[in-house]
C-alpha cells in the first residue's frame, strides 16, 4: 500500500476552490484530467505543488503521465 489518500474535487471548479481543496487536504500530488490540466497546475502552484507532482490522465485511454519531469529539488 502506497499510504495515500484519494480526495475527489469537483470539475468545475476554479482555481481558488481547488486550492482552497488541495491545501485543505495538504495535497503532495495532483492528477488532473488533461482538459482540466491549466486549472491544476494555476492551483497547484498557488500553494507550491510543483509541476512534476501534476499526472495528467487521458480519459480515452486511461494513461497517465508526469505533466512536468523538471523539479526544482
Amino acid at each position: 500500500m502506497a499510504g495515500g489518500i484519494f480526495t475527489g474535487t469537483n470539475p468545475s471548479y476554479v482555481k481558488r476552490e481547488l486550492a482552497y481543496q488541495l491545501k485543505g487536504s495538504e495535497s503532495k500530488y495532483l492528477i488532473c484530467a488533461e482538459d482540466s490540466v491549466e486549472i491544476g497546475i494555476a492551483a497547484a502552484s498557488m500553494i507550491s505543488i510543483e509541476k512534476c507532482q501534476i499526472f495528467t490522465i487521458d480519459t480515452n485511454t486511461l494513461n497517465a503521465d508526469r505533466y512536468d519531469i523538471h523539479c526544482k529539488h
